[in-house]
């Protein structure tokens, strides 16, 4: 995996959050704008559940490193998992998430739409019950 030509995630705007080299494989396949890519396009396949699966590692065990690479990536498809990831992590990062600061401003930095749109969504009335705003109370 080292061998190959990769773009990976640029994490210069989030200074505490480094990737080392001798960093897992896991955190290296995950850091891999590439690969993030790919599986998001693949997502509007027959797969998107498997695919969606997938997702649920770096969600728990490196979020910082899913969100920074989804922000990065321009996938051609996979709107649908990509609106479900965001709204799965961005409300981590909107209450007190160690790292919610330097996230949101290196969100901001690389991709000022996606944090527009996320503020939209989350103020915005819950499709299943129009008089509860989607933002937890707590934010």
């Amino acid at each position: 995996f080292n061998e190959v030509s990769k773009r990976l995630i640029n994490l210069e705007l989030t200074p505490t959050i480094k990737l080392e080299a001798q960093a897992s494989q896991i955190l290296q396949f995950w850091s891999c704008l590439d690969i993030i890519e790919l599986l998001v396009e693949l997502s509007e396949s027959d797969h998107f559940i498997q695919i969606r699966q997938l997702f649920e590692y770096p969600i728990s065990k490196c979020p910082n490193v899913l969100i920074m690479g989804l922000c990065q990536i321009k996938p051609k498809t996979g709107g649908p998992l990509l609106d479900e990831l965001y709204s799965q992590l961005l409300p981590l990062y909107v209450l007190n998430h160690a790292n919610s600061i330097e996230i949101l401003e290196a969100l901001w930095k690389l991709n000022q739409n996606l944090m527009i749109e996320a503020c939209l969504l989350y103020t915005s009335p819950s499709p299943r019950d129009r008089q509860k705003s989607r933002m937890p109370s707590s934010a």
